[in-house]
């Protein structure tokens, strides 16, 4: 497991505390999961603290999402394809569930 954190004390303290409460780590001591899995660099900084690019990005998936969804009719292949590119089944199957997510949608 790699944890990014920015170069922090306090930011890095609480990236190991958060390991070891994934992990479920006994002991009291931070310093050994602190050196092991939580890395800084440049790179992650950036990452962690830029986040207009991330915005941006995010914007357009939720446009093009939205623009999909609100489409009338059933759920075709072409859409499910659009909607889910990775093709991870069991959003594949929720949205075969669905059927037509803009009248699933007023329905709720």
């Amino acid at each position: 497991m790699k944890i990014y954190s920015s170069e922090e004390g306090r930011v890095r303290t609480t990236a190991a505390a958060f390991a070891k409460g994934c992990l479920d780590v006994e002991g009291e001591h931070l310093t050994p999961i602190m050196v092991s899995m939580v890395h800084c660099h440049r790179q992650a900084d950036y990452m962690l603290d830029n986040t207009s690019k991330a915005m941006e990005m995010l914007k357009n998936v939720k446009a093009r999402l939205y623009s999909t969804l609100m489409e009338e009719g059933d759920m075709t292949e072409e859409r499910i394809a659009r909607l889910c590119p990775a093709g991870n089944q069991s959003v594949i199957a929720a949205l075969r569930q669905v059927k037509n997510a803009r009248a699933f949608m007023e329905r709720m």
